[in-house]
């Protein structure tokens, strides 16, 4: 299983799926899923690694999200 997750700790809220496998259908729904949580007249900035999902042709980005993909794909550590 796979968790992704999101929050917004200015005001309190989350949204958040567990999903058999990472990747693009995943990440569309879970883009989708935070764009229901997002004030309305708001627009959201996700900051993401580069994994393959996060920036792929299928990507469906709602109107309300933004991404940023700025950190590694993985952790050098």
């Amino acid at each position: 299983a796979y968790i992704f997750g999101a929050v917004c700790p200015a005001r309190g809220v989350a949204a958040g799926l567990v999903m058999p496998f990472a990747d693009t259908p995943a990440m569309n729904a879970h883009l989708a899923e935070i764009a229901r949580t997002v004030a309305p007249g708001a627009q959201a900035l996700l900051v993401l690694d580069r994994a393959g999902w996060h920036g792929g042709k299928a990507l469906v980005v709602p109107e309300n999200l933004s991404l940023l993909l700025l950190l590694l794909p993985y952790s050098p550590d």
